[in-house]
């Protein structure tokens, strides 16, 4: 038992070495191998082509299909009806065909054409006048544009934006002739205001209806674009019911995509008979949109123009003499109060009762949720009329009737 424990065990190598001879032999095995694979895959190439020369025999001792000329028809397909062809072809053709452009249809390719706007710019040309103002406090800064010649006398119409807290406003007629002008009336609600000049048998443009301009008509825009005088643009009418909120005052603007720049402030937008219909406005614009231009419609220029020129201002706009914000659906909720417009200071000329705080929810039975909503139900009246008002008040719903103010007299904040 005692030697079975020191018996010394057997030694035997873990990994043992293979002689020469073992090592060519197994790289003859291996190679022999390689040389299978290579003469199987060539054996199966040669049966795919095999296959396919076959398929191709084959296809070629079928009848093949003959494709007529058209000199060597026998039959109209458009004069044929459907199982007169297939008849004729032996069914061997699907029932589908493709009209025969006719001589009268090639013509339709006339209809796209370039148009020539020369003749829009020749006649109006020379009723588009350069505008540039200047401060005397900073001579140095001065501001150009465009305006409209409505009388032979020297009556132009602009952008109030173009003039507005000027000192120096100089005119130059499309033949290069310099007039000095004075502010006839300005209206910085309507980005509207009325020039004069010293001259006589000026060009007066032609007006036209803009309630009667269509989207994709064309259009064409005309200005001191750039400094230079009587440059024009050419597009379309891209929208005539754009509304936008501008200095208080909820306008519908014509859109077009004939670019309009800083230059083009106060110059016409045409129609193609040469008739304004809008007067172009670089201030009238859309965050996020590029390539789009408005102009203030013609139809609602030519009143307060006329007013402007009575009385030098546009009087008796009304306002309900209150600054409100827009409540959301989330606030609203979030607060429990209803959805409307947030009463945030009153002016001390409003005597109607309304508090800050107050929700208004509707002027005149018409539900307001946002400031537009409101503004195009306040600009149907005038100064000194009298609507309806509905707030709520801590929960309490109450109505008022309320005096409209004139703009001229309310505070600055007001924005309502």
């Amino acid at each position: 038992m005692k030697d079975s424990h020191h018996k010394q065990s057997e030694y035997r190598e873990p990994f043992p070495y293979k002689t020469y001879e073992e090592i060519l032999q197994e790289k003859e095995r291996r190679q022999r191998f390689r040389h299978g694979m290579v003469i199987m895959s060539g054996v199966f190439l040669m049966f795919c082509a095999v296959i396919i020369g076959i398929g191709t025999v084959w296809n070629r001792s079928a009848a093949p299909v003959q494709l007529l000329r058209p000199e060597e028809r026998e039959f109209d397909l458009s004069a044929l009806n459907q199982n007169a062809v297939l008849e004729e072809l032996g069914g061997r053709f699907n029932a589908f065909t493709l009209p025969v452009p006719t001589p009268d249809d090639s013509a339709a390719g006339d209809l796209l054409q370039v148009t020539d706007v020369s003749e829009v710019v020749k006649k109006v040309r020379g009723s588009v006048v350069g505008v540039e103002a200047e401060q005397y406090t900073d001579p140095m800064t001065s501001r150009g544009g465009s305006g409209v010649i409505l009388s032979a006398d020297g009556y132009i119409i602009t952008n109030s934006h173009v003039i507005e807290g000027c000192d120096s406003i100089s005119v130059t007629l499309d033949s290069g002739e310099q007039h000095m002008a004075f502010v006839v009336g300005n209206d910085r609600y309507s980005d509207i205001a009325v020039l004069k000049i010293d001259a006589e048998d000026l060009e007066p443009a032609e007006l036209g209806d803009s309630d009667r301009v269509e989207v994709g008509q064309p259009a064409v825009a005309i200005g001191n674009a750039a400094g230079q005088q009587g440059a024009a643009t050419f597009g379309i009418i891209s929208g005539v019911e754009h509304t936008a909120l501008v200095n208080g005052t909820v306008m519908r603007l014509l859109q077009t995509d004939a670019a309009i720049n800083a230059g083009n402030s106060g110059g016409p937008l045409l129609n193609p008979q040469g008739q304004v219909i809008g007067i172009n406005s670089v201030k009238m614009t859309v965050e996020g949109c590029e390539g789009l231009g408005f102009a203030i419609p013609i139809n609602m220029v030519r009143p307060i123009v006329e007013e402007l020129v009575r009385s030098g201002s546009v009087s008796a706009r009304p306002m309900l003499g209150v600054a409100v914000s827009r409540l959301s659906a989330m606030t609203s909720g979030f607060y429990g109060l209803p959805q409307g417009l947030y009463v945030t200071a009153v002016d001390r000329g409003q005597t109607c009762g309304l508090e800050m705080g107050d929700v208004i929810t509707h002027i005149n039975d018409t539900h307001v949720t946002g400031l537009p909503d409101a503004v195009l139900v306040r600009d149907q009246f005038r100064a000194g009329d009298t609507v309806t008002v509905t707030f709520v008040r801590r929960g309490v719903t109450k109505t008022v009737a309320l005096t409209l103010l004139d703009r001229m007299t309310v505070f600055s904040d007001s924005n309502l």
